[in-house]
């Protein structure tokens, strides 16, 4: 089971946020009363009365949860998300690639390098280099950015990074946010040239703590990444992630972007 369900009994501060790192790019995080759900493609049904089958729904039920899937690929998205039952405070935004058939819920369909404003957070989706959307969430206090598939995929060391930087996450640059948790694609199969951007992107954003993503359970290489991040961002705080169901806590420091 790679749920920790801490993250839904522990008592956190004002800045501080909990994670339970589940799988390649699936996270849940939690800030407050707010549980946010990223791209949860767990195909397994799973028994009524449950969140997702991983605990009781009663367990989530003072929470408001927010279901965020950034595209249609099968290691991303899960029909099985919208099998939970409708009711207030459980909000859906998926990528405009999504076909979502029939369904009881009401959800936002995410276009690129657009603002909604869903419960009370706004959502803004920056467009990805391969399929779908990113995601960059402003809530109450907090703000995270989940790349979704939006990454540098080199896969012969023919491009620059720095162009991919300026070319697809520049709708993000421009907003000049400070970041409080990003999630970014640090993929071991793009080893041999920057594994999909994790130890670049603190040069283009501002990063409270930054989380490796999209690993398809190989965590062979994650000591090399957290290294080359502290390489080049010696004060980049990172989460060295060593297996799925890990959790953390984290204390943010929030600094108020510029203008």
């Amino acid at each position: 089971m790679y749920f920790d369900k801490r993250i839904l009994t522990d008592d956190l501060a004002d800045n501080e946020v909990a994670i339970n790192y589940f799988a390649h790019s699936s996270v849940f995080l939690r800030h407050g009363k707010r549980l946010f759900v990223f791209d949860y493609a767990n195909p397994a049904s799973f028994p009524k009365k449950t969140f997702l089958g991983l605990c009781p729904i009663e367990a989530v039920e003072k929470f408001d949860v927010y279901i965020l899937s950034s595209h249609v690929h099968g290691d991303h998205w899960s029909s099985t998300v919208l099998d939970l039952p409708k009711r207030d405070g459980l909000h859906y935004a998926l990528s405009f690639d999504i076909p979502v058939g029939k369904t009881e819920h009401s959800f936002v369909s995410c276009t690129a390098n657009k603002w909604h404003e869903i419960g009370d957070i706004r959502l803004f989706t920056p467009p990805s280099s391969d399929e779908g959307v990113a995601f960059l969430i402003e809530a109450p206090g907090l703000t995270i950015y989940h790349s979704g598939d939006n990454a540098f995929w080199d896969w012969q060391a023919e491009r620059v990074a720095s162009g991919y930087f300026k070319e697809w996450l520049q709708p993000v640059i421009d907003l000049n946010k400070n970041i409080d948790v990003a999630f970014q694609v640090a993929d071991p199969r793009c080893h041999e040239t920057h594994y999909g951007g994790i130890h670049d992107i603190s040069t283009f954003l501002k990063i409270d703590l930054l989380v490796p993503i999209h690993n398809f359970n190989d965590f062979s290489h994650q000591e090399k990444m957290r290294d080359l991040v502290k390489e080049k961002h010696p004060r980049q705080n990172y989460w060295h992630i060593t297996g799925n169901g890990k959790y953390l806590r984290h204390k943010y420091e929030r600094e108020t972007s510029s203008p």
